[in-house]
């Protein structure tokens, strides 16, 4: 899994939670690499779902909250640091429709190895859009929290239902009208 997503995390935890926390799940987790990740390298997932285990323990909030939760905190680092895949797209479905063709195949150019999921979209209608995500890893709850991330951005309340399995969900979003 590539590094940006546990230097995030960590991010998250200090800014959300205290650095003293972070700490405390760091030590607790007890990483080969002592948590200290950076952005281009890659680890284990398995690494990942151990520290939002502890964060939980420690939180008392339940995982897949907390991952949702980090779903929108990247939605809003990946606009910073990727702001081309905004220009020009006006809707949130227009964007959210784009994300496996467009933003999934340039991560893959930038990092071959990165085990992305996949989203394949069906638009309903002019205001709703279908979206299946599969993935190896479950983190359809992060998935969720960028959903509900971009629909923000883009300034269009909408309804965001989502039916089936950590690792293989489907997502109805409908604007408000």
């Amino acid at each position: 899994m590539l590094g940006i997503v546990f230097s995030e995390f960590e991010k998250l935890v200090e800014e959300k939670f205290s650095m003293d926390m972070l700490d405390d799940i760091l030590d607790e987790a007890n990483l080969d690499n002592d948590g200290a990740f950076t952005a281009v390298g890659s680890y284990p997932f398995a690494d990942l779902a151990k520290m939002v285990g502890l964060l939980s323990k420690h939180s008392g909030i339940p995982v897949p909250d907390l991952v949702e939760v980090f779903g929108g905190h990247l939605f809003t680092i990946f606009h910073q640091r990727y702001a081309q895949f905004f220009e020009g797209i006006d809707s949130s479905l227009t964007f959210l429709e784009g994300i496996e063709d467009t933003i999934h195949t340039e991560v893959q150019k930038l990092y071959p190895e990165a085990e992305l999921p996949t989203f394949t979209c069906t638009r309903i209608d002019d205001q709703t859009l279908q979206m299946h995500y599969q993935s190896r890893r479950p983190l359809a709850p992060l998935a969720l929290g960028l959903i509900r991330a971009c629909v923000e951005h883009f300034g269009q309340p909408a309804h965001i239902r989502h039916e089936g399995e950590a690792n293989d969900m489907v997502f109805t979003v409908k604007l408000d009208t």
